[in-house]
């Protein structure tokens, strides 16, 4: 079972990987629109206001439909159930909704999260809209944004070093959820993958997606990274850790493991990752990776409804922990597409619409001229 303990222990790692790829799509998307051009200080400001206006309604219609339904559900839940919900839902939402709707929660204390899980939106509109601003800056002032990427990441690493070191923080999963509104929700602790990931993208750029390298430097690399995050994962097996261990874990950890991540999506896109590449490339992955967002938003409240309506604790072992695990998944892919078609679906078609007229305005007044 430490294999295992070990690997739950350290599951908020996988949150690390998100934030990674965030960076690297915005990178990715960025790069692709701007072409060749070099645009003014005034249009790039325009782009980056139109940018948050559109992740803001792309994102926001189906969160607050989620807020809404669950506040009811809870509400109705708690009249209902014999095992009272670990969060009380229906009582935070009512009173806090309208900083999950300015995407703010991430600075208020965890016990005050409405819908603790969208602790994640926030902190992803924030690096979103200082990655966009980099990305801007770098049309002119390279260096500049360059440095000011590098410094953030270090000011993040001594800032969770020192919370450690003042918190006299063990990095253990107990340890972890009686500190989460210090490490884990604030934005200046999570940002260095997303910048990582920023990085990763434009380094594949400047490469053409392209890198030669030899069958002994390529298992070099390999084994690097896969020691690197390996150390990570299963390096807290001992609890025992020293204050300066600790320190140095929490510091490092995230960071490390983006960079572990990093050499994962260099060797896919350049060709030098074999079969694995070309599985989680397949096309039998893309109409689930359109449910994702509805049912990140969807699945913690629906394993927690599954919890309320129960009649007797359950028990945690290999059978109950499957079966509950194969409900929850057909219950939230079933919501998520009722949720994605009625609230999602809608204003994505919206915005393409706009940005078509905006285009076709465009080739007519260039035509014009």
């Amino acid at each position: 079972m430490t294999f295992f303990t070990q690997v739950l222990s350290n599951a908020t790692l996988s949150v690390d990987t998100f934030f990674f790829t965030g960076g690297f799509l915005l990178t990715y998307t960025y790069l692709k629109s701007q072409g060749n051009k070099k645009k003014s200080f005034s249009e790039s400001t325009i782009q980056i206001i139109k940018g948050i206006i559109r992740r803001y309604i792309r994102l926001t219609p189906g969160y607050l439909v989620v807020v809404m339904i669950f506040i009811l559900n809870f509400t109705w839940m708690e009249k209902v159930s014999m095992i009272p919900s670990s969060e009380q839902i229906h009582v935070l939402c009512t009173k806090y909704w309208w900083r999950n709707i300015l995407y703010i929660n991430n600075l208020f204390p965890w016990n005050e999260q409405c819908l603790s899980w969208s602790w994640y939106l926030p902190n992803d509109m924030h690096f979103f809209i200082f990655g966009s601003i980099i990305l801007t800056l770098m049309n002119t002032h390279y260096n500049i944004a360059m440095s000011i990427s590098v410094i953030t990441i270090i000011s993040s690493i001594f800032t969770s070093g020192y919370l450690a070191y003042n918190y006299n923080y063990i990095p253990a999963l107990n340890e972890q959820y009686e500190m989460l509104t210090y490490f884990y929700l604030r934005p200046w602790t999570r940002i260095p993958p997303y910048l990582i990931g920023m990085g990763t993208c434009l380094l594949l750029t400047k490469w053409n997606y392209k890198l030669h390298l030899s069958k002994k430097t390529l298992f070099i690399c390999w084994t690097l990274a896969i020691l690197c995050n390996c150390s990570i994962l299963f390096g807290l097996t001992n609890k025992n850790l020293s204050l300066g261990l600790s320190i140095l874990y929490t510091a490092l950890s995230r960071t490390a493991w983006a960079f572990g991540v990093a050499w994962f999506v260099i060797a896919c896109c350049t060709n030098n990752c074999g079969l694995i590449s070309k599985f989680l490339s397949n096309k039998i992955f893309f109409p689930m990776s359109r449910l994702t967002y509805a049912c990140y938003l969807l699945n913690p409240a629906i394993i927690l409804s599954l919890y309320s309506i129960s009649s007797y604790p359950f028990f945690i072992d290999y059978v109950t922990i499957a079966g509950i695990f194969l409900v929850a998944v057909l219950f939230s892919y079933t919501a998520a597409v009722i949720l994605s078609a009625s609230a999602e679906a809608p204003f994505i078609m919206l915005l393409r619409l706009i940005q078509k007229k905006r285009n076709k305005m465009n080739i007519q007044r260039y035509i014009f001229l």
